[in-house]
This record gives C-alpha cells, sequence and structure tokens, in this order.
C-alpha cells in the first residue's frame, strides 16, 4: 500500500494540470482541438499514478477549472455560454475523479 500524500505530490499534480494546459494551448496553435479534455484527463492519471488519490482529485478539480477557464467559451471566465459545455464539462469531472 502506497503511504499518503505528500505536499511534493500534490505539486506535482498541480504541475501536471498546467503542462497539460501548455501542451492543449501549443496543440490548437497547429491542429483543431473540438475538446481538450483528454489531454487534460492523461494529466489527471499522470498525478494518480504519481501522487494517489487525492493528488489525482486535486489535479481533476484544478484541470475542470483551468479547461473552462482557458479553453470553453467565453474564455478567461467560468461562466459557460452553451448547455453542452455544462454536460461535457461534467461529465469530463466525473470520469476524472472515478478514473
Amino acid at each position: 500500500m502506497k503511504p499518503a500524500a505528500r505536499l511534493q505530490d500534490y505539486i506535482a499534480a498541480l504541475a501536471l494540470v498546467a503542462l497539460a494546459a501548455a501542451a492543449t494551448a501549443l496543440l490548437r496553435r497547429w491542429v483543431t482541438l473540438p475538446d481538450p479534455a483528454l489531454l487534460f484527463l492523461t494529466g489527471v492519471l499522470c498525478a494518480a499514478v504519481v501522487g494517489g488519490l487525492w493528488p489525482s482529485i486535486l489535479a481533476a478539480f484544478a484541470s475542470l477549472l483551468v479547461y473552462d477557464f482557458c479553453f470553453v467559451d467565453p474564455l478567461y471566465t467560468f461562466s459557460v455560454a452553451k448547455s453542452e459545455d455544462v454536460v461535457s464539462l461534467f461529465v469530463f469531472l466525473v470520469a476524472a475523479v472515478i478514473t
């Protein structure tokens, strides 16, 4: 059994979220990414492998906030313009926490 998560695990989880956001921003310059949630989900999965349950849950919620703020219209707000984006964000959060 893995010991309890340390502060470094939480910092690593947030760093993985930042890495996923940077990768999404870079990739959007060259290709069309209609839904970058899978990049953020990959960061959450890596956080689970590196840090365990609680750091990955932190990564899931941080990913949701960064994804909504930076990549969902209207940009740079926490409001959502389309109802299908609300469903997408909710499903992302559920999938991220479960995995």
